[in-house]
């Protein structure tokens, strides 16, 4: 994972407040097509928790989506591209 920094500068010029490391593993497992039960299964917290966190994803991201979230994510370099090799 790449170094943080407090506040991003995100395409546009505009800053973005930095994930929490819960936050990143929270987008970690939505970028790999987890649904929220599941991502709450494997953190062991409530599905309340899971929607807490990505609340604050999607506000500090600036986006309406998980979608969104994922992408903004890969262009802030917060998130690496999966392998796309089978082996």
């Amino acid at each position: 994972m790449p170094g943080h920094s407090k506040i991003w500068s995100a395409p546009g010029g505009n800053l973005i407040e930095q994930l929490t490391d819960r936050e990143l593993e929270v987008l970690e497992h939505v970028a790999a097509g987890a649904r929220n039960r599941e991502i709450a299964a494997i953190l062991n917290v409530s599905i309340k928790t899971v929607e807490f966190h990505l609340r604050n994803i999607l506000s500090k991201l600036g986006v309406r989506s998980r979608t969104e979230a994922v992408v903004r994510a890969w262009q802030l370099d917060l998130l690496a591209l999966p392998s796309l090799s089978g082996g």
